[in-house]
């Protein structure tokens, strides 16, 4: 993957971290490779596909900021639970397998809790088709940029945010309201990486 050298605990952060922006942007599912990583950490995630109800909605590595209003607090009811079963799974994982499930939640929680009438608000903004594609083509798309991420994964979610904010901003039936909880929501899901990145750096 790279002829910089470096530990195997890094090597196992990038290629998680690239499997997940992978994911971000082909939509496979994420349970799989948090598994075969979980397992040879001891972890027992691996048992969430069959432990948790409605694992299905927090299987793959989403970005919770599409749901639909109409939806949304069943959506946001199934999908706290699945999580609240996985974070019991998680105990004594470390945070690399964590990373796809935090960043996830860190939305969820947003959406469906501490930011939830503003979600609401701009949820009009947010359903258009249009847009949803723009910044998962052109914003979440930039963090399959492997070189990108491995050197400077910081300066690379700061990017994403920036596109994403701009991709509201240039779209008819938004406001600027729209676009800030859009950084603040693609803020709370792409930190995860970059405090990961950091710890990982501490560490050696």
């Amino acid at each position: 993957m790279s002829t910089l050298r470096m530990p195997t605990k890094k090597r196992t952060l990038i290629t998680l971290i690239y499997a997940s922006a992978q994911l971000l942007v082909l939509g496979e599912g994420a349970g799989s490779t948090a598994a075969s990583v979980s397992n040879s950490l001891g972890c027992h995630v691996y048992r969430a596909p069959s432990a948790c109800e409605h694992y299905h909605l927090v299987s793959q590595l989403r970005f919770h900021a599409f749901i639909d209003r109409r939806a949304l607090d069943t959506t946001c009811s199934q999908s706290q639970t699945a999580m609240s079963c996985v974070d019991n799974l998680l105990v004594g994982c470390n945070s690399v397998v964590r990373m796809p499930f935090d960043m996830q939640k860190a939305v969820l929680n947003a959406v469906c809790r501490n930011r939830k009438q503003e979600f609401l608000d701009s949820s009009n903004c947010f359903s258009i088709g249009s847009l949803q594609q723009r910044i998962a083509l052109r914003c979440l798309s930039q963090a399959s940029n492997e070189r990108r991420m491995r050197i400077a994964p910081c300066r690379l979610t700061e990017d994403i945010i920036s596109c994403g904010a701009e991709a509201v901003r240039m779209t008819d039936g938004c406001d600027v309201q729209d676009s800030q909880l859009m950084a603040g929501l693609l803020f709370d899901f792409l930190s995860v990486i970059c405090e990961t990145w950091k710890a990982g750096k501490s560490g050696n």
